[in-house]
């Protein structure tokens, strides 16, 4: 069974500006600015989009208005005229729906004042991941699928924008199944001084969300002796055993990656039993360079669709300059697991204690989402949101616990006339169950009235959040004129205040504002 919620702002509006759409997330408030930014054709494709070439079965999707251009199209869209005698079949899906890093660190940069942020990578796909969504849970064991269609100008219009979440049920820390939890920590030359202190944080972060039941080893990269702690049954949160042993931590120089997961893995294997759940959680700055036998280890002991494996969770420390990425992205992707970056004693109470349940468990793997227009629809393809196809998880997405995978796209029509309210949408949702490990599909079948006919919160906040990660990007990579980043800035800035009329109290638009203010400021 699934539980569909459509909502979305009216498409009765007659000069194309957000207008007021109190809906079922309760925001009351009208927002009649900011319709030189909704929907435009020019922005591109986003996060949603930015994958569409890893599955086919996509009828009728085929690029953007400069179709004939094949540098504007994503992978997997081929050039040439939309169709309009078939129905337009869209996959949703991310590069990466468990990673989390360059929201941190490119927020990091900028309130630290640099400006620029250099050889970091801004994935915009990370966005939606770090930055939470007021979506409602689903029942107990079922998922649920939320929808948001914004139409500028109403249907006579010729550009859309959607948003599906899908959700899983919620779980309280109380209820979880007992964690088995290997710490596998970089303790080389490059960790000394700001990596190993924030290390030392996030292990203490991860401390704080045990409890009794669970075990907790810890391991290091020392090529003798490199088990500190092993399959400790801690008292509860902050164990003090294992609090001392994070404190005795130091940079002795171990550099022998291979051989700590080895350990660790052992460790993880030994404890490992069908009630409980086993992670190994990696952490380094990614000053280490990691070879085949590293990566059959990791892949070896992954879930797979006949069992729940030990996952791999990548969890980068440093500075924002310092850290290096490639390291965690080979080895989280291999391991099914997420990877995020903490920087600060704050940011790994936000990430590791508030976020303990949807990093070491997940509702759902295997998460695919097809979307069922009407004919005409496709992409508005951009080719500063491609990607590295390496870093498509092998899998699937997985939906983290207590969270919501987020897929938003902008979209448009070449033929605006077969739409209307009474048109067809359908939502279908393939995932692997982590129980019985059986394919579930699972279809919301609506109709374009009845995605406008509700409230579009969510949506306008995926949006900001869309293109202020955009605007970074764009500031990062290419080197544009100051004018052009300034108008793709305030652009983000004007689809940020549409998006806090709805949600005022929004901590998530709250930051991305400041951040963005902070860089524009820098600039003069």
């Amino acid at each position: 069974m699934i539980v569909a919620s459509g909502c979305s702002s009216s498409a009765a509006e007659e000069s194309g500006d957000l207008i007021d759409d109190s809906g079922s997330d309760g925001s009351t408030t009208g927002d009649g600015e900011g319709s030189s930014t909704s929907g435009e054709s020019g922005g591109g494709s986003t996060t949603g989009a930015a994958s569409s070439g890893t599955s086919g079965g996509d009828t009728g999707d085929t690029g953007s208005d400069s179709a004939g251009e094949e540098d504007d199209l994503l992978p997997g869209l081929e050039p040439g005229a939309c169709a309009v005698d078939t129905p337009s079949a869209l996959s949703l899906d991310l590069p990466d729906s468990n990673g989390t890093v360059s929201p941190v660190q490119s927020r990091m940069a900028i309130l630290d004042g640099w400006g620029v942020f250099g050889a970091l990578h801004i994935r915009p796909w990370e966005f939606l991941n770090y930055y939470p969504f007021e979506y409602p849970a689903a029942p107990v064991g079922e998922l649920a699928v939320h929808a948001e269609l914004y139409a500028q100008g109403g249907l006579q219009g010729s550009a859309f924008e959607v948003q599906v979440a899908v959700t899983g049920p919620h779980l309280e820390a109380s209820e979880r199944p007992p964690v088995d939890l290997t710490l596998v920590v970089d303790n080389s030359g490059s960790m000394k001084g700001v990596p190993l202190t924030v290390l030392k944080a996030a292990c203490t972060a991860l401390a704080k969300g045990l409890q009794v039941g669970d075990t907790v080893s810890l391991v290091t990269w020392e090529s003798d002796a490199p088990v500190i702690l092993a399959s400790h049954a801690v008292t509860g949160p902050l164990d003090p055993k294992l609090v001392a042993a994070i404190e005795s931590l130091e940079a002795t120089g171990g550099s022998d990656l291979y051989g700590g997961l080895s350990a660790g893995y052992e460790l993880a294997s030994a404890a490992k039993k069908p009630d409980r759940v086993g992670r190994v959680v990696l952490m380094s700055d990614g000053g280490a360079a990691v070879d085949a036998k590293t990566l059959e280890l990791i892949a070896g002991h992954a879930s797979d669709p006949q069992a729940e494996g030990i996952d791999l969770i990548g969890v980068g420390v440093g500075t924002y300059g310092g850290y290096q990425p490639a390291l965690m992205d080979s080895v989280a992707a291999l391991g099914r697991g997420p990877t995020v970056f903490v920087g600060s004693v704050e940011e790994a109470n936000k990430t590791l204690v508030e976020g303990f349940l949807g990093l070491t468990m997940v509702a759902a793997r295997e998460v695919e989402v097809e979307l069922v227009l009407p004919p005409g629809f496709r992409r508005v393809a951009s080719p500063e949101l491609r990607y590295d196809g390496d870093l498509v998880p092998p899998g699937g997405q997985p939906l983290p616990q207590n969270g919501a995978l987020v897929l938003y796209e902008r979209l448009d029509t070449c033929a605006p006339e077969l739409v209307s309210d009474q048109s067809p949408v359908s939502i279908v949702v393939r995932y692997r169950d982590v129980e019985s490990h059986e394919v579930v599909e699972l279809v919301v079948d609506k109709t374009v009235g009845e995605l406008l006919a509700g409230g579009s919160a969510q949506l306008q906040k995926g949006a900001a959040i869309v293109r202020y990660a955009e605007a970074l990007r764009l500031w990062n990579d290419a080197g544009a004129e100051l004018d052009v980043y300034a108008a793709v800035a305030q652009e983000a800035l004007d689809r940020i205040d549409v998006a806090q009329k709805k949600l005022p109290n929004d901590a998530s638009l709250a930051e991305i504002r400041a951040v963005l203010e902070a860089l524009l400021k820098a600039m003069v």
